[in-house]
């Protein structure tokens, strides 16, 4: 039997395994049902974006567009919208076992394809940690995905020259995966592992295993560390390795973050920096962020991204952004975009 097809075997039964027993050992202490709820999210985000440019131009996307987020030049990518469904029970002893849905749409409606779900997993969590089996985030994405002031809006960073997307980046999902999530004095320790590496393959082909990990660290009250890599083998287009760092920090309203990602040839073949920093004025947040992208390749393809905004939250489900973000390559050229966004969030919860 081959490496991968044991590893196909293994995983998910030792995602049962621990599963099964923290559940045994929950219902052995259980006294009384603690807590049991049923809850759907609904977000949406709609944008009026124009795009303009030389690499606009070049695409045919040199207009004005309703849209969910923009990324790789087009709109619609890497986007917000999404419905989740969750359930969760709560022992006594503090254990819960939980499950979640979550559904993928934009402003052109539910994605096609596997695309169209996001996470979708059940899991255990306890004093040692917490394990989810199924379609999940990667830890190399989940690091730092939220340093980014304009994540998930058509000024993002990601996929537009200022952080790697898709799934073995920063964006998309991964199926056929286990995690594992510890949290202690502060440091945040991830290990994920699917044998599935969550993009297409060939006829033919098999898809590598995927491995990655992370580590969020405090090294003072106001400073965070972070450190991810991720590993998705070799399709003969060269090693799917990335590894980032990064340190965010806090002084009175600002917040200020830095990040350095090496991506070697079988993914984007170069490396990334990424700055940012925000001014917190109450409900308000002024943000500028600042991305490069040095190409190891043959082209030599170079790319800079500059993106000014601001967000307004009026309360915790309705808040509006805008603003004006600059994509550049040296070959392929140069990609404005400018404009306005609504987020609306709405929840129910009911309690069995």
């Amino acid at each position: 039997m081959s490496q991968l097809r044991t590893a196909k075997i293994v995983a998910p039964l030792f995602a049962v395994s621990l599963l099964a027993g923290a559940i045994h050992t929950a219902v052995a202490d259980e006294e009384k049902q603690s807590s049991t709820f049923f809850e759907v999210t609904a977000r949406v985000q709609t944008e009026l974006v124009g795009a303009s440019g030389s690499a606009a131009e070049a695409r045919g996307k040199d207009n004005w567009y309703i849209t969910d987020s923009w990324g790789n030049g087009v709109n619609n990518n890497h986007n917000w919208s999404a419905v989740f469904l969750h359930g969760e029970h709560k022992f006594d002893n503090g254990v819960r076992v939980f499950a979640r849905h979550g559904f993928n749409y934009d402003m052109d409606g539910l994605k096609d394809g596997r695309a169209k779900y996001r996470e979708s997993y059940v899991g255990v969590a306890g004093s040692l940690g917490m394990v989810r089996a199924g379609r999940l985030e990667s830890p190399y994405k989940l690091n730092t995905l939220q340093w980014d002031p304009f994540v998930a809006t058509f000024l993002q960073a990601r996929t537009n020259m200022g952080a790697a997307g898709g799934p073995l980046g920063a964006g998309a999902y991964i199926d056929d995966a286990v995690d594992y999530t510890l949290v202690r004095n502060g440091v945040t320790y991830r290990a994920f592992y699917s044998n599935n590496d969550g993009q297409p393959a060939p006829q033919g082909v098999e898809r590598d295993s995927t491995f990655s990990g992370s580590i969020n660290f405090p090294i003072h009250e106001n400073i965070e560390l972070a450190i991810a890599h991720i590993d998705a083998g070799n399709r003969g287009a060269g090693k799917r390795q990335g590894t980032k760092f990064g340190a965010r920090t806090r002084y009175d309203q600002f917040t200020f973050a830095v990040e350095y990602e090496f991506r070697d040839e079988g993914l984007e073949n170069g490396e990334f920096l990424f700055l940012s920093g925000t001014y917190n004025d109450g409900q308000r947040n002024w943000s500028a962020s600042y991305g490069q992208f040095m190409d190891d390749g043959i082209q030599n393809n170079d790319g800079e991204y500059y993106a000014l905004g601001v967000a307004q939250r009026f309360n915790r489900n309705v808040a509006v952004h805008a603003g004006y973000r600059r994509t550049e390559r040296d070959i392929t050229g140069g990609e404005n975009t400018v404009g306005i966004g609504l987020r609306l969030t709405w929840g129910y919860r009911h309690t069995l």
